[in-house]
């Protein structure tokens, strides 16, 4: 591609980019409360698997639902910088403090019911990278992001200034010395990785204080490595960027969609619970965040088994959650998640007769046969 034909194009897509943000302002500004609310649900799901499959966790699409159920952790590729309990740990911890309450409140009960999640060493390596992620963000929305009022052109400023800083360039790969036998060797390690999930963790607030977006939405992927590699020439950079921001742009709208049309379907089962009732609280999470047992369930919502059965019954009866096993989730999500709900493995399979048993206990609760 010639270099005008290049430019054309990073033009275009800049143009569409910018397009696509007016849009997500304007339906953001007029979504309701409970759309906006499970959208951040969603979102939160697709901020964690994004960042880690970002950070290395290649297997965190397929591999999170586990996770999430009690399974095993997700397997790093060589680069990643600390255990995926780690990246966890940090993104939930930031995402509490998040100045969207529906974000905050989505992290607060995903932290409490799945625990496990954020257990584990390396989170203290990784939490200067997001401060200085956000001290940067935060001193260019200070300096003439609210002035900017083009989001690309600000996404821009915030890859070039992250381009120049170690913690977020890309690694180069190091050739480790080893001797063996007395003869030295040069072994190949994998370079680290480029931190641009920590930029898209804070992006969504750097949008809110510069009123680009009405909400703190995080943007996973707006900002990637190639984006801040410094060998790449300007405008090359500049395509990639392009790209990416309009990728991650068009995700955001499917996610909005859903929710949307999932806020539409079970808007008239819901009804008929109080507005202070947990129930569609607990449909919320099973819905958008993954399946749940009724242990992890009672952590969040701070219920008694008893209680948190209770909520789960009329959900049931009116078709909007199913139990798989030992766990509850989403009646329209349980046919593509049955396969991978429980994971194999001998520790599982002792755990899943623990919850075998408390099921049956559930039932007979239910029954009042206790």
């Amino acid at each position: 591609m010639s270099y005008q034909a290049q430019e054309n194009t990073r033009v275009d897509l800049e143009r569409r980019a910018l397009h696509a943000f007016g849009r997500l302002e304007g339906r953001l500004s007029y979504a309701s409360p409970a759309l906006l609310r499970r959208f951040a649900f969603a979102s939160l799901r697709e901020i964690l698997v994004r960042s880690l499959e970002d950070a290395g966790f290649m297997d965190a699409t397929l591999g999170f639902d586990r996770w999430l159920a009690g399974g095993p952790p997700l397997q790093s590729c060589p680069g990643s910088e600390a255990p995926a309990e780690a990246y966890a740990a940090v993104i939930l911890r930031y995402l509490k403090q998040a100045s969207w309450p529906d974000l905050a409140e989505a992290s607060e009960l995903l932290a409490r019911a799945a625990p496990h999640l954020s257990r584990g060493e390396g989170a203290q390596a990784l939490e200067p990278i997001v401060d200085q992620a956000q001290h940067l963000v935060t001193e260019i929305v200070s300096r003439d992001g609210a002035e900017e009022g083009d989001p690309v052109h600000f996404l821009g400023k915030i890859a070039d200034q992250a381009r120049a800083h170690p913690a977020f360039a890309p690694g180069r790969r190091e050739d480790l010395p080893l001797d063996i036998e007395g003869a030295q060797h040069l072994i190949p390690t994998a370079a680290p990785r480029a931190a641009s999930w920590a930029l898209n963790l804070v992006i969504g607030e750097g949008f809110a204080a510069a009123r680009m977006l009405p909400i703190a939405l995080p943007l996973p992927r707006a900002v990637t490595p190639e984006t801040l590699r410094a060998d790449l020439p300007q405008n090359d950079r500049g395509l990639a960027l392009a790209r990416s921001v309009l990728a991650s742009l068009d995700h955001a709208f499917v996610l909005l969609d859903r929710a949307r049309q999932s806020a539409e379907r079970v808007a008239p089962s819901l009804r008929s619970f109080r507005p202070a009732a947990r129930a569609p609280v607990a449909e919320l999470m099973l819905s958008e965040l993954g399946p749940l047992s009724v242990a992890q369930l009672v952590r969040a919502l701070s219920a008694t088994r008893r209680g948190v059965i209770s909520m789960l019954q009329p959900l049931e009866v009116a078709g909007l959650v199913t139990r798989i096993g030992v766990r509850w989730q989403a009646r329209a999500n349980s046919a593509a998640m049955d396969a991978r709900v429980v994971p194999a493995g001998s520790m599982v399979d002792a755990a899943q007769e623990v919850d075998a048993a408390l099921a049956r206990l559930d039932a007979l609760l239910s029954t009042n046969q206790l």
